[in-house]
């Protein structure tokens, strides 16, 4: 009977023990009931509340544009409060033009004064409201969006839809695209310069293309080098605006495209149509020297540099012979053209004769997109090897002369000649045609034809009796 006593006595705690436990697990769960039941974040709320629509569109200016809205509740929340929510709210238009803050348009069906005149707000559903405008103007693109909104005071939902662009071009109704046909342009000047150096301060300039006046709404600068330069300009729909930037430019800049994009993308026809680009700087490339002599046999060295080498920059080499008119590609590897380790030295060994007005460029490619070549040098062969079979070679080679060379010299010689012999010729001409016309007898003389003619009281004196060899005249006269 005692052994009864005490069993029952433990069975009677454990009872007391397990009803206090339930008790306090029936009202954690109470309480988590009442918890979930409050709308305590706005998380909370925006995974039971959300709003669907609009969409983009692109329109053209004066026709008429419906834009949709549709705001629920999730139906795997079929909480009481929410629904009562829903059932007490009222939706709301927004516009917005960056970087302005977005401006209310309706709430409900009730438009603001401000946009009365062209906006009207209709039901299209039960928990929809549509968004009408009337014969669109570039003013009127944008953004839009549609949010819920609670008329419980004290709580504000604050759920809003994705926002949709609004797009309206210039372009008729009866062609086949409204999008943009011309990409925007970009410039890059300085003061009075054409040609850039480092330390000039450029103006790079981009300008959209005409009529786009409601379709691009920002253009953005950017430098692949440098991320640090990058800008935005927000472009009003009624605004037609460029985009100038300036710039230091820095050797790094060298063959560096700055780019300017147009946004959105989608207004054009070809989004790749959407950005220009410019390179304010483009070093130049030497290769020395511009013309090398260099006898048959021998060796021919060609450098080429730039102010603008980079890490990244990497040099090529073409040679074009008068032959056969074609540009070949110098590998460096194999056969009289040979390369160093850095690529900046050519040697040609050994010159050979038809190797003679050869012509020799270097490029270097700062970039993949970005090349910029010398001028061309041209290798100049002399006609004979130096170890020579005659004396009159040897004499030629240390002069330093080729068959070109000698051309020239037999041209020169000969010119030389007929100019000799044309003065000859005169000489002797003249000097016949004087002793032609020496008089030859005593009565013919000068001398005896003067004489005074009182009646004009001017004396005669023959002017030419200086110029006249008189020993020819009196040897004839002991004939």
């Amino acid at each position: 009977m005692v052994w009864n006593t005490r069993h029952l006595f433990h069975l009677h705690t454990d009872y007391t023990k397990t009803m206090k436990l339930s008790s306090v697990l029936a009202g954690l769960v109470v309480v988590a009931v009442m918890v979930s039941d409050l709308p305590s974040s706005r998380a909370r709320s925006a995974r039971m509340l959300f709003c669907s629509g609009p969409t983009d569109q692109l329109v053209a200016e004066g026709s008429n544009v419906t834009l949709t809205c549709n705001c629920s509740y999730s139906r795997f929340y079929p909480h009481r409060h929410y629904q009562y929510l829903f059932q007490h709210r009222f939706i709301q238009w927004f516009y917005q033009v960056f970087p302005e803050q977005p401006v209310a348009i309706s709430n409900d069906e009730d438009v603001t004064p401000q946009f009365v005149e062209k906006f009207t707000v209709t039901s299209s559903t039960d928990n929809g409201k549509d968004l009408h405008i009337s014969t669109v103007s570039t003013i009127e693109s944008g953004q839009f969006f549609c949010r819920i909104q609670s008329d419980v005071e004290g709580i504000d939902l604050g759920y809003a839809s994705p926002a949709a662009r609004l797009s309206v071009s210039k372009a008729t109704p009866n062609l086949t695209s409204l999008r943009l046909r011309d990409p925007p342009q970009c410039e890059v000047t300085s003061h009075l310069k054409e040609q850039h150096h480092v330390g000039d301060l450029v103006v790079l300039t981009c300008t959209p293309p005409v009529g786009s006046e409601g379709m691009v709404r920002a253009l953005t600068w950017s430098h692949p080098g440098d991320v640090l330069f990058r800008g935005k300009l927000y472009i009003t729909p009624s605004q037609h605006h460029s985009y100038t930037v300036t710039r230091v430019l820095q050797k790094e800049d060298n063959c560096r495209r700055f780019r300017c994009d147009a946004e959105p993308s989608d207004v054009f026809e070809n989004p790749d149509d959407a950005r220009c680009s410019v390179v304010p700087l483009k070093m130049a490339v030497f290769l020395s020297p511009e013309l090398a002599y260099v006898a048959v046999g021998g060796k021919a060295i060609f450098n080429c540099s730039t102010e603008g080498e980079t890490k990244s920059s990497r040099f090529f080499w073409k040679n074009l012979s008068k032959y056969s008119k074609e540009r070949l590609k110098i590998n460096g590897t194999a056969g009289r053209f040979q390369l160093d380790a850095s690529r900046k030295i050519l040697t040609v060994s050994p010159v050979l004769a038809e190797d003679d007005g050869t012509k020799i460029s270097c490029q270097v490619w700062y970039e993949m997109d970005c090349r910029k070549q010398s001028s061309w040098s041209v290798l100049k062969v002399l006609a004979f090897e130096q170890a020579s079979e005659s004396p009159t070679v040897e004499s030629q080679q240390a002069c330093g002369l080729g068959m070109k060379d000698f051309a020239w010299v037999a041209a020169c010689c000969f010119l030389a000649g007929v100019v000799v012999t044309s003065l000859v010729s005169l000489a002797v001409w003249r000097k016949i045609r004087k002793r032609g016309n020496t008089p030859r007898n005593m009565g013919d003389t000068p001398r005896n034809k003067a004489s005074h003619d009182t009646k004009l009281g001017v004396r005669y004196t023959p002017a030419c009796t200086v110029a006249v060899d008189q020993s020819d005249v009196y040897q004839n006269i002991d004939v």
